[in-house]
């Protein structure tokens, strides 16, 4: 992924590429739009029935909160909370999982 964006600086030197990249197997999430401008989500939920992105951790919560009745508030809250869910859903489903990340927000010539 860092090669074409050097590829592109190396032909147009004064153009700023903005991107988010996900790698949900190697458990990659990673944005340089550090103010959220373009890509605002800074959470990520990776589950059974989909993909959902959340902006604060505050929405995420409240999505989590409502997907399993928990009061949730900080990341550990929600990725316990999901755990048990997880859990309780493997007796019904073999495939079921839950897999809540963060965005790691990096300077723009990292990787």
């Amino acid at each position: 992924m860092g090669e074409w964006r050097k590829f592109i600086k190396s032909k147009f030197p004064n153009i700023h590429i903005v991107y988010s990249a996900e790698e949900p197997g190697n458990i990659y999430y990673v944005t340089n739009d550090k103010e959220g401008d373009y890509f605002p989500e800074r959470y990520i939920l990776d589950f059974t029935d989909g993909l959902e992105y959340f902006n604060t951790l505050e929405s995420a919560a409240e999505y989590v909160k409502n997907l399993t009745g928990k009061d949730v508030q900080t990341e550990e809250d929600v990725t316990s909370a999901l755990e048990e869910l997880e859990e309780k859903d493997l007796e019904e489903n073999e495939d079921a999982f839950y897999s809540f990340n963060k965005f790691t927000v990096i300077e723009e010539d990292e990787p």
